[in-house]
């Protein structure tokens, strides 16, 4: 591929040093070609025309050359070529051949003329060498009619002279192209350097460019994974600090119900209090204490849970407390309108703005058995010799959890009955019943009140501490491995 290269392009570079060459050689060969003060040979009678043409013909003839060539319809390898036949003809026979000094130096500034300054490929060059030959050849034989031994000495100058001055033309020739091939070449070896270089440069700028912008990404991730692992910390310090708060407000919380479930195990000494908090503190409420001659039994459930709820449950709990404390004669319907007052006066008269609201139930029992019950939506479930009564008063809460229920589900009036030893009460928030179950492909299932009273009824035999246990059980495996997603309270009490 690159020989192949290397020929078009000498063609085109020959044709145009030849272009200049050829021609001014062949105008300095014409312009040689007289040689005035060489001495021309005799003229043979019986070749006068032949002596005529041969200065006639090659004259007209090279000026038609010269016209062609101009004019575009021959080339300069044509125009050198047939000038240099022409005036070599012309000389062969205008010289004088006898005279050996003057043959030898005209044919020395024929041929050197003819050969050192065009310059031509080497078929032409032999062409041209071998025309030479023949015509001074044909001269001696035909023209002077020398023998062998009278013409040897000439036709040995005559050989080693077209020798010399074409060997001369055919090594310019190679030199030109040797030069241009060697200049081709290293240019084309230069430019694809060059392209390489520039190649080279290009993709070295590219690879800066893209080590710039690695290191840029490799610094921007370092910042942000720096700045993840700071966040992180913060993160996971944020959290500790979380847990420990919890940790302390559960404290509180169960400090603040530890008398009360005291007072419960005292007062009912086969009772139980399963109480657990959804994050660790409850907005569940419970409050058992003994007031003005008359036992309290109380539960509860406020908005939210959580810290939220644990705030409401607490305020909650002081609030009946103090309430219980400071009126002596109370019903638990009495004691509800009293709790709505003080924890709307605790919440600046906001609680519907702040849509916070508490499910209540309140049994109120007199020493002789004699007791009264009120829920808010919390009922009370009741067995009396294997009979399981569910004791409601309204399904509304208080405050803003009025608003849950239908306008015309009014609050009803306390329950009043007496309890008997060897009956059951239990006391429920909604946060058992409400345990949902995530069951593949299926929407979460609540574990609802009809399973709540199922159970109920069935573990009811037991003893506290088992129904405890078995309740914990039961919804933990309801729920399998999910966490508790509301608070759960439910109080048990054996009468005895």
């Amino acid at each position: 591929m690159v020989h192949a290269y290397l020929n078009d392009n000498w063609k085109k570079e020959y044709d145009r040093i030849g272009s200049i060459y050829n021609y001014w050689g062949t105008l300095l060969a014409v312009f040689f070609s007289p040689l005035v003060f060489l001495r021309e040979g005799p003229v043979p009678k019986d070749n006068e025309t032949l002596w005529f043409y041969t200065r006639l013909v090659p004259i007209l003839l090279t000026a038609c050359l010269v016209v062609l060539y101009k004019t575009k319809h021959l080339s300069h390898e044509w125009l050198l070529l047939g000038t240099s036949l022409l005036l070599y003809t012309s000389r062969a026979y205008r010289t004088d051949a006898l005279n050996i000094t003057q043959y030898a130096l005209s044919l020395s500034i024929m041929f050197f003329v003819g050969s050192v300054i065009p310059v031509l490929r080497p078929k032409y060059i032999v062409l041209k060498g071998a025309y030479a030959l023949l015509v001074h050849l044909g001269m001696h034989v035909f023209y002077y009619k020398l023998s062998l031994v009278e013409y040897a000495p000439i036709i040995s100058w005559l050989v080693i002279s077209i020798v010399a001055s074409h060997s001369i033309s055919a090594l310019r020739y190679f030199y030109f192209k040797n030069r241009y091939v060697e200049r081709k070449l290293l240019s084309k070896v230069l430019n694809e350097v060059a392209l390489r270089k520039d190649k080279l440069q290009r993709a070295v700028e590219v690879l800066q460019k893209q080590n710039e912008r690695l290191h840029r990404f490799i610094e921007e991730k370092e910042k942000g994974k720096r700045l993840v692992e700071l966040q992180k910390k913060l993160l996971q310090q944020q959290q500790e600090d979380l847990k420990q708060a919890l940790e302390s407000a559960r404290q509180v919380q169960r400090s603040l119900l530890l008398p009360y479930e005291n007072y419960l195990k005292k007062r009912f000494p086969s009772s139980f209090l399963l109480f657990q908090g959804a994050d660790g503190v409850s907005g569940d409420f419970f409050l058992c204490m003994h007031a003005h001659g008359y036992d309290w039994v109380c539960i509860g459930d406020c908005t939210g849970h959580g810290l939220p709820g644990a705030l409401l449950s607490c305020a909650s709990v002081l609030a009946l407390q103090d309430l219980l404390q400071r009126h002596k004669r109370l019903s638990p319907v009495q004691l509800f309108e009293l709790y709505e007052e003080r924890m709307d006066f605790y919440l600046h008269h906001e609680a519907l703005y702040l849509k916070t609201g508490a499910d209540i139930g309140i049994l109120k029992i007199a020493p002789s058995g004699e007791a009264s019950f009120a829920g808010r939506g919390i009922p009370l479930l009741l067995t009396r010799q294997a009979v399981l009564y569910e004791l409601r008063t309204s399904r509304a809460g208080l405050l803003a959890n009025r608003l849950l229920v239908p306008a015309d589900d009014a609050p009803g009036d306390q329950v009043e009955f007496f309890l008997e030893a060897g009956d059951r009460f239990y006391l429920f928030t909604d946060g058992y019943k409400d345990q949902l179950c995530h069951r593949q492909g299926k929407r979460p299932k609540r574990y609802g009140s009809r399973c709540l009273f199922h159970l109920i009824e069935s573990i009811k035999d037991k003893t506290p501490e088992q129904q405890k246990q078995l309740l914990i059980d039961a919804i933990r495996a309801w729920r399998g491995s999910d966490r508790l997603n509301d608070d759960v309270t439910v109080v048990g009490v054996v009468v005895e």
